[in-house]
Parts: structure tokens; C-alpha cells; sequence
């Protein structure tokens, strides 16, 4: 049953390794100018990584769910809502992105 885990941690790595690079290179940018677009950048990318991974986690925690003997209905409701709060916090983070590159574009 861990497959899916792993295919789905293979599958998002790409994704995952390049926020790591945004990461950086925003924190890098943060480092060196000191203001609001790169720290709305650093929080935006960070955001996106730390659901890229926790979305890569969602079958292993079914899984661990299930194996525990909860009702079906229970393990739905909750990975639907673990999912919604994923949408939240990534909605979050684009709109941090969004207002980065709008702050920076406003003051050239």
C-alpha cells in the first residue's frame, strides 16, 4: 500500500527541487536587498514547498489512518479537509507571489 507514496514523492520531486531553488535564490535576494517583494517571495516559495511535501504525504497517511480502524466515512472527511486547508495555505502563498512581483514591478 506504500506505493503510491513513493509515486507520488517520485513524481513531485521535480517539483519540490525547484521551490528548494526559489528558496534559495529568494533568500538569496533577501539577503542582499533587504525588502518586502523578496521576504513576500521567501514566504510564498517556502509555503509552496512545505505543501509540495505534506500533499506528497497524504497516501502514507491514509494509510496510517486505515490501519488504525477508522470508519472509511472519518478518513474521507479528514483527508477532504486536509485537503481544503492545502488549497488555503497555496492560495496563501500565490497570493504572497502575486503581491511580491506586483510590490517589485511598482517600484521601478
Amino acid at each position: 500500500m506504500l506505493f503510491p507514496f513513493f509515486t507520488r514523492f517520485l513524481l513531485r520531486l521535480p517539483v519540490a527541487l525547484a521551490y528548494v531553488g526559489a528558496v534559495a535564490a529568494s533568500g538569496y535576494l533577501l539577503h542582499r536587498r533587504r525588502d518586502w517583494p523578496s521576504l513576500l517571495a521567501l514566504a510564498g516559495f517556502a509555503l509552496l514547498l512545505t505543501i509540495n511535501v505534506l500533499f506528497s504525504l497524504n497516501p502514507f497517511f491514509q494509510y496510517w489512518m486505515e490501519r488504525r480502524g477508522g470508519a472509511s466515512a472519518d478518513v474521507a472527511m479528514i483527508l477532504g479537509a486536509a485537503m481544503l486547508a492545502e488549497s488555503t495555505v497555496a492560495a496563501l502563498a500565490i497570493g504572497c507571489l502575486a503581491l511580491a512581483l506586483w510590490l517589485a514591478l511598482a517600484k521601478r
